[in-house]
């Protein structure tokens, strides 16, 4: 197929074809293409771009963890022939995954060069740095590229989170989203509770002061939020050894 006789709203479309047909090697493959085409996506193509990279990931993860159970399986057994083939797929598993984290890393570079919204440019650093996270329980442990990630990943987390409070209203579900992940990955990963605590605990504050205006139909999604925050808090407080959750 020849891309270059595609304009940017046909790639577009093509790449909508996709989602509802499930296609998502070439629901991605046409969201780059129309990003290509870009030097600023709309709200309606940065959904589509999140969905694409999403639901590709979504797929390619669950075929890791399967992998995972099916190889310690494996070897209980000590089918030494068969753990071979099976570590050789998984190689191949993860290769696929971080291939896919090398495009939206790529992607998300190329956009933020172009684009002019401050809104978008944040939305993208949330991108990398949620991608980057995907990344590290595919890594070693204790593996010096682990570690590497993991301190990358943080810088990202940081970066976004100053350029959210910096062009973002205290308003916006995507400063919210931005201050969860934030938090959530200081306190788990870098354990670094107190940070996290500031965070959430100046959010939360601000997020008590506009709770009584948003509607329970209309802002479904940002109540979530604030509710995956508190109890996240709560958790915190308690010293509670529980999963905290990420957006």
């Amino acid at each position: 197929m020849d891309k270059n006789k595609y304009s940017r709203d046909e790639f577009k479309y093509l790449a909508m074809l996709c989602e509802r047909s499930k296609k998502y090697e070439l629901m991605v493959e046409y969201c780059i293409s129309f990003c290509k085409l870009s030097t600023s996506l709309n709200d309606e193509e940065k959904k589509i771009l999140e969905a694409a990279f999403k639901n590709l990931y979504s797929i390619k993860i669950a075929s890791w963890n399967k992998m995972q159970k099916i190889i310690k399986k494996e070897e209980s057994g000590y089918n030494e022939k068969k753990k071979n083939l099976l570590i050789n797929c998984d190689i191949n598993v993860k290769k696929e995954l971080f291939d896919l984290f090398k495009n939206i890393n790529e992607t998300c570079d190329y956009l933020i060069l172009r684009e002019v919204n401050n809104e978008s440019v944040v939305f993208y650093y949330k991108l990398k740095a949620d991608y980057s996270r995907y990344s590290i329980p595919l890594l070693s442990i204790n593996d010096i590229e682990e570690k590497k990630i993991i301190k990358l990943t943080e810088r990202l987390y940081k970066e976004t989170y100053e350029l959210s409070e910096r062009f973002l209203p205290i308003t916006s579900q995507l400063r919210l989203e931005i201050v969860i992940n934030t938090s959530v990955y200081y306190y788990n990963n870098i354990k670094n509770a107190e940070f996290a605590f500031i965070i959430g605990r100046l959010m939360m504050r601000e997020c008590i002061k506009i709770k009584g205006n948003l509607d329970p139909k209309r802002d479904i999604g940002h109540l979530k939020l604030i509710e995956i925050l508190q109890n996240n808090i709560k958790n915190w407080e308690s010293k509670s050894k529980v999963d905290f959750v990420f957006y």
